[in-house]
């Protein structure tokens, strides 16, 4: 008798379990995207409130924030803390080193010596421009984190 309700009992939670079919597979995936562990090694490289440009109609607020994992990302600081845009860098091009904001515009500086500029759009991810300066092999060496590179900004 106990094995017949075991066995009925183990039928019946089996009905609630569920596999994913072949034809799902990409569809119903779930993926959570992070940006990781601030980089607090520099102040340049700290994360930073931005705001957009005062004469634009749209006023917007986030937080540039640049990560260990090489994730330039910018989140909103409400209640919510989600990820307005996110951008991963590709390791082999080196860490990022710093970035900038001012207005509607973030450039950010990564690779050895500061071999890479990026310029993109603060509140939509959108890249602007982008410029190898040198070759990273003849950048200078990573060590210690804060290398005194700069970037400007001019309006």
């Amino acid at each position: 008798m106990r094995l017949r309700t075991g066995a009925f009992l183990w039928l019946w939670a089996l009905r609630y379990a569920s596999a994913l079919e072949e034809s799902e597979a990409g569809v119903i995936d779930w993926h959570k995207e992070l940006v990781g562990v601030p980089l607090t090694d520099s102040a340049k490289s700290l994360p930073a409130f931005i705001r957009s440009d005062p004469t634009s109609p749209t006023k917007k607020t986030g937080m540039a924030v640049a990560t260990k994992s090489n994730v330039l990302a910018v989140l909103n600081p409400g209640s919510t803390g989600n990820i307005v845009w996110r951008r991963q860098f590709d390791q082999s091009e080196g860490r990022i080193l710093q970035y900038k904001t001012h207005r509607d515009a973030l450039a950010s500086i990564s690779g050895p010596g500061g071999s890479y500029v990026r310029l993109f759009e603060s509140f939509t991810g959108n890249l602007l421009w982008e410029r190898q300066l040198h070759p990273p092999s003849l950048g200078r060496l990573l060590e210690p984190a804060n290398l005194g590179v700069d970037v400007g900004v001019l309006a």
